[in-house]
């Protein structure tokens, strides 16, 4: 795995809470006190950056499971919902937490 500057990443680490104060979090190891990040990093995943869903009408993305969502639009009005090809409905933020997205179309822009 390499890391790179600007790749995000998941840093777990195993060790006691000794205590937490002010929303900063201090761990034991070895009997040494010391705050998280400084030492006992078990392991570091790079995760994919955030998706970016296209704000465009009319735009379009096809999720991992294959299904084709077109962004709602009506009335001149963008909402934040998306149709499926099947016909369901969700929302830009259920479609931010899958995996696997594409986009099909960035959409057209207003007239």
């Amino acid at each position: 795995m390499s890391v790179k500057v600007g790749d995000r990443v998941r840093i777990v680490i195993e060790d006691e809470v000794h205590w937490v104060v002010g929303g900063e979090v201090a761990l034991t190891n070895f009997n040494q006190l010391y705050l998280v990040g400084e030492r006992g990093t078990v392991s570091i995943e790079v995760i994919e950056p955030l998706f970016v869903l296209p704000t465009k009408r009319w735009a379009q993305v096809l999720d991992a499971g294959g299904v084709l969502w077109t962004r709602v639009y009506q009335d001149n009005i963008h909402l934040e919902e998306w149709n499926g090809f099947s016909g369901d409905v969700t929302s830009s933020e259920w479609l931010r937490g899958q995996s696997g997205l594409r986009v099909i179309s960035e959409g057209v822009d207003d007239e």
